[in-house]
């Protein structure tokens, strides 16, 4: 019989400590930054098509930020024409593009994803992600003069 006098439960918690701990931080940091690029490209997209549909080029802007407001403050965030410090709350928005039949508009929307939460370490890192979205005028679209 071989008696192996191995140290098993040395093992067992070092395991714990590099791989399991490590994987679940990373798994729990992973459904917050899908939560928020889900959040960038709905609120680019409904900004898009509010632009796209403005009665004209001087409300193309106004109407953009309106929506993209609306749908980002029913998920926290606040909606400026860009971020000046690195918040966790600000949302950065930019409408480019003029009204013209089957011209483009486009939106990018900079949404801040949270860190990697450490336990007893707090959060580390952080940045911003960026998401574009062109929605194109229709060519048949009454645009006022």
């Amino acid at each position: 019989m071989n008696r192996d006098g191995g140290f098993a439960s040395v093992e067992w918690l070092a395991g714990i400590a590099f791989v399991l701990v490590p994987a679940v931080i990373v798994v729990v940091s992973v459904a917050g930054w899908a939560e928020r690029t889900l959040a960038a490209h709905t609120v680019a997209d409904e900004a898009a098509r509010a632009a796209v549909l403005a009665p004209g080029d001087a409300a193309l802007q106004a109407e953009a930020a309106r929506v993209a407001g609306l749908i980002a403050r029913s998920r926290g965030f606040e909606v400026a024409p860009s971020c000046a410090a690195p918040d966790d709350r600000c949302v950065a928005l930019h409408v480019g593009g003029r009204l013209v039949r089957g011209g483009t508009i486009t939106v990018q929307v900079g949404m801040p994803m949270p860190g990697v939460r450490l336990p007893f370490a707090g959060t580390v890192g952080g940045f911003h992600a960026t998401v574009t979205v062109s929605e194109r005028v229709d060519d048949h679209r009454s645009i006022p003069p």
